[in-house]
């Protein structure tokens, strides 16, 4: 092998351990990433869910509707009513609290039913 190729691989591989900490310090924070991935997940893992449904309730349009659930939310960001299958967005649960207030733009009547889903 010539002495210009190998000065050429030379080259080359300085330029490459050059690159060690760079991929060093990559790896590093894709490893924090995960890390901080797991206990997020473990975190969703030990959460308890629930569902409840309502009926018999009646009330005026945009009246305040105020439910009591079995347990106290844990996250109110979890906290999903579906009024005859309607998603609302109006909700406002507390946290630590197992009551949960909202409206909707209709008669809620006997028949109606209202699904809660939520974290405790």
């Amino acid at each position: 092998m010539g002495d210009f190729v190998k000065i050429k691989q030379i080259e080359n591989l300085a330029k490459e351990l050059a690159q060690i900490p760079k991929a060093l310090d990559t790896a590093i924070a894709a490893q924090t990433e995960i890390a901080q991935i797991k206990e997020i997940i473990a975190g969703l893992s030990n959460t308890n869910n629930a569902r409840e449904v309502f009926t018999n309730l009646e009330s005026k349009d945009r009246a305040p509707i105020t439910l009591s659930l079995t347990y106290s939310v844990n996250d109110p960001d979890s906290v999903q009513v579906f009024f005859n299958g309607v998603f609302l967005n109006n909700v406002n649960p507390q946290q630590g609290s197992n009551i949960v207030t909202f409206d909707v733009p209709y008669i809620t009547e006997v028949t109606d039913t209202i699904v809660v889903c939520y974290n405790y």
